[in-house]
C-alpha cells in the first residue's frame, strides 16, 4: 500500500516539473520572439525571432507530452552550437 503512495506523488512531482520547465522554455521562446520581431523591425537579423519560434514549439511539445520535444530541443541547441562556434 505504502509503495502505490509513494509512487503517487512521484509521479505528481514529475508532471509538475514537466510543466513549470515547459512554461519556462515558452516563456524564454516569447522573449526572443518578442526581441527578434524588434531586432527585424530595426533592420537586423531574422535568427532571434526564428529561435524563438522553435523555442515556443517546443514548450507546447513539452506540455503536450509529445516525443518530438527531444529531437527538437536537441536540434535548437546544435543550431545555436554551431551558429556561435562558426
Amino acid at each position: 500500500m505504502k509503495n502505490n503512495i509513494v509512487g503517487k506523488v512521484g509521479a505528481d512531482i514529475r508532471s509538475a516539473c514537466r510543466i513549470l520547465f515547459a512554461t519556462i522554455i515558452f516563456c524564454v521562446g516569447i522573449a526572443l520572439l518578442a526581441g527578434g520581431v524588434r531586432l527585424i523591425l530595426l533592420g537586423g537579423s531574422f535568427y532571434y525571432c526564428a529561435a524563438g519560434l522553435a523555442y515556443v514549439a517546443i514548450g507546447i511539445l513539452m506540455f503536450l507530452r509529445q516525443r518530438l520535444a527531444l529531437p527538437a530541443t536537441v536540434a535548437v541547441f546544435f543550431r545555436h552550437f554551431a551558429l556561435g562556434v562558426g
